[in-house]
């Protein structure tokens, strides 16, 4: 709310929104913040360079500081601050109104509205070219390959390395096949499965 009320009263702030569970509207007493902030253009770099005192400021002591993406037009920043005897996390998505389109999250609830924010719609998933199944398919096979050995020979380092190499594959090859929807993040890709299927 403290937040909410900072850029609800910046002229350079065009759009403020919820993201995450708060968006999808199934949150919990365990769920963190995702919270959004539209930028005018010409404002965002200089609204971009305050974020950190204003956080600091506005929510209190902050004890950590991430920037998960930093780029043009776009920031995504995960911090934790303290709050009496507890340490809170927020996920702060700070994007320009140009970059809006292309970084905009599938579900959110709107709290501020200056611009179109409510009628922009996120950017198409573009299919994957056709030639791009092979090397998915070799690069499968051959770790499965690989889990095999090391499970043999019982270096869990490998194997877990090779685990790795073989979710992200599967997920390139969910993408592939199914370039109209979003997977990359497994505890949200559940969902789309039949009950049946997630109990599986």
């Amino acid at each position: 709310q403290r937040l909410e009320a900072h850029y609800r009263a910046d002229d350079r702030c065009t759009g403020i929104f919820l993201w995450g569970s708060a968006g999808r509207e199934d949150a919990d007493d365990f769920s963190d913040v995702d919270f959004g902030v539209v930028a005018r253009d010409a404002d965002y770099a200089t609204l971009r360079a305050e974020l950190e005192e204003v956080c600091n400021r506005v929510c209190g002591t902050l004890t950590l500081w991430l920037p998960e993406a930093d780029m043009e037009g776009f920031c995504s920043i995960a911090f934790l601050y303290r709050d009496a005897d507890e340490v809170l996390l927020y996920d702060f998505m700070m994007v320009s109104e140009s970059q809006f389109p292309r970084h905009r999250p599938r579900n959110i609830e709107v709290l501020l509205d200056r611009g179109n924010l409510g009628e922009v719609q996120p950017a198409p998933i573009l299919p994957k070219p056709a030639s791009g199944i092979q090397p998915l398919l070799a690069t499968y096979w051959v770790y499965c390959y690989l889990n095999g050995k090391y499970f043999k020979r019982g270096d869990i380092y490998k194997i877990l390395y090779v685990q790795q190499v073989l979710f992200q594959t599967h997920l390139r090859l969910l993408n592939y096949l199914h370039p109209e929807a979003e997977w990359g993040w497994w505890c949200l890709d559940m969902k789309r499965l039949s009950k049946p299927h997630q109990k599986e």
